[in-house]
């Protein structure tokens, strides 16, 4: 029994070595990686791209609109507007109080902007102390540059010799005043004695004086006007102007009246000696009022239709209007200059009654209509033939 079970033991043992040997020998198992295809790497390629695109096109959209934010709060909080806003700086005021003031006085946008814009100009430690006159219509750098001269306390008037009262109210608009307060100040009464020359009812015209003046900020209209009426009476009494107009036979304010003329009819030389041009000029317009012929003046007629706002008219009924009536008009038309003071003073003595500025920017003179009319056709073929 033993010896049965012991031989079946062996070919058990047989036979599994058998199965073993069997399972080794026999074929070997494939491994079957997954390959990468060319098309699936573009795929995947693909992917990646569309991904990197969307990052990008979105990081692009953000930074365009910071940008945008940014220089739109750079620019002027009402670029149409004149209110000029008076705002004193103190002396230990940080930069971010100096901004959170001008935002609040309305003077910038964007405090933070401000505050953004002098870390990075390197201007944050030379604003300066001080009484700022600014404006809505100033950029923020413009608003920054003033604070970092100083020279916000005060401003600068430029009035231009042969300007009017309507181009000096701009000039003043453009200073921050209203068109209300200027147009008070022009027709108010000074006690002035330059001023007591001028009939009752005419404004100021004739009296500011062309030159550049400055003032501290918080000046109002009348004491700037008063400066350029302090500066006129220095150059007629420096130049004895009173007494060369009467010996002429007019008046002082009958002399800047027609020294205005003058001005706006020739053009004023560079320097302090009037040209030969305006001294002859002069001298027509004294000849014309000795016969008592009209002046003929178009920048008198001009002058009133431009105040009264209606057209240029060579017929209008007004007597600024030089062509229609005789004399000079009532009051000057434009602050002369002092080479056109001088030269209405001092005019050079000719028979001429007639001139024009031809096309060839040169003045033509003659001593009767028909020499005017043949300087017309000869030199003024364009320039004559606008009114």
């Amino acid at each position: 029994m033993k010896f049965m079970n012991k031989i079946t033991d062996e070919h058990n043992l047989l036979e599994s070595n058998k199965s073993y040997k069997v399972l080794i020998e026999g074929p070997k198992p494939e491994l079957r990686i997954p390959s990468l295809t060319i098309s699936r790497l573009k795929k995947r390629r693909k992917k990646i791209l569309i991904i990197f695109l969307i990052i990008f096109f979105a990081l692009s959209l953000t930074i365009g609109s910071v940008l945008r934010w940014y220089f739109v709060n750079l620019e002027p909080v009402d670029p149409n507007s004149n209110e000029a806003i008076i705002l004193e700086i103190k002396y230990g005021e940080t930069q971010r109080e100096i901004a959170q003031s001008l935002e609040d006085a309305g003077v910038i946008k964007n405090s933070f902007i401000f505050n953004l814009y002098t870390q990075v100009t390197n201007t944050k430690n030379e604003l300066k102390a001080g009484v700022y006159k600014l404006f809505k219509h100033d950029s923020l750098q413009n608003t920054v540059d003033k604070l970092v001269s100083g020279k916000g306390t005060e401003i600068s008037i430029m009035f231009i010799p042969g300007a009017n009262v309507m181009n000096n109210e701009k000039v003043l608009i453009e200073n921050g005043f209203t068109k209300e307060e200027i147009l008070a100040a022009f027709n108010k009464s000074y006690d002035n004695t330059l001023l007591k020359i001028k009939p009752e009812g005419n404004d100021v015209e004739g009296f500011i004086y062309g030159d550049t003046y400055s003032f501290d900020s918080q000046a109002n209209i009348e004491t700037i006007l008063e400066r350029s009426f302090a500066e006129l009476k220095s150059v007629i009494d420096d130049n004895k102007l009173t007494e060369k107009f009467n010996a002429q036979g007019l008046s002082l304010y009958q002399g800047l009246t027609l020294a205005s003329i003058v001005q706006r009819e020739v053009n004023s030389p560079k320097g302090i000696v009037p040209s030969e041009d305006q001294r002859i000029v002069a001298g027509i317009f004294y000849n014309r009022l000795r016969i008592g012929m009209m002046l003929g003046s178009d920048v008198t007629y001009q002058y009133i239709a431009d105040k009264l706002g209606v057209p240029r008219d060579t017929r209008l009924d007004n007597p600024y209007n030089t062509r229609r009536f005789a004399g000079l008009p009532p009051g000057p038309i434009s602050s002369p200059g002092l080479t056109a003071l001088l030269a209405t003073s001092e005019p050079k003595d000719t028979d001429y009654l007639f001139f024009l500025s031809g096309d060839d920017y040169q003045m033509h003179y003659s001593v009767d209509d028909a020499g005017h009319q043949s300087n017309i056709v000869q030199f003024c073929s364009k320039n004559c033939s606008t009114l």
